[in-house]
């Protein structure tokens, strides 16, 4: 599949893409956009970046649209659909950093989060995803139905 067929082109593909990414605990990091093996921080682009916040996952999946005024309209569209969605529960929230990077949020909650907004879109991925993605929306997708 060339470059272009597995650019993000909806927030679904993104936000698919950010649970993809951050589907191990291993992935996942707070208080930095992206960090290196040895935890020190990088860029979320950097082939050094070994773990992401979840802006910093969302700004690497967004990294490969080479469109600068898509990348901004579904930088934004995201952004305010995730914040939208962890609201839900937790009204008082000013930003997904703080979310994010509170002590009491884990790993489970933050693929909980995606998990709720890719359900609230309702729309499918324009490009593949992996076997655990799938399967873990499609459990969830059962389980807010039941």
């Amino acid at each position: 599949m060339g470059r272009d067929e597995r650019q993000p082109r909806t927030i679904a593909d993104i936000l698919v893409g950010m649970h993809d990414l951050l589907a191990n605990p291993a992935a996942w990091s707070r208080r930095a956009g992206a960090r290196r093996h040895d935890g020190m921080p990088c860029d979320v682009c950097s082939p050094a970046a070994v773990s992401w916040c979840l802006t910093g996952a969302m700004e690497r999946i967004l990294g490969s649209i080479a469109d600068p005024a898509l990348r901004f309209v579904l930088t934004t569209a995201t952004e305010m659909h995730l914040l939208a969605t962890a609201r839900h529960e937790l009204p008082e929230l000013d930003d997904l950093a703080q979310f994010s990077d509170d002590r009491t949020t884990t790993h489970d909650d933050i693929l909980r989060l995606l998990d709720e907004a890719i359900i609230l879109l309702g729309q499918r991925p324009t490009y593949p995803t992996s076997a655990l993605t799938s399967a873990r929306s499609s459990r969830s997708v059962k389980a807010s139905l039941a």
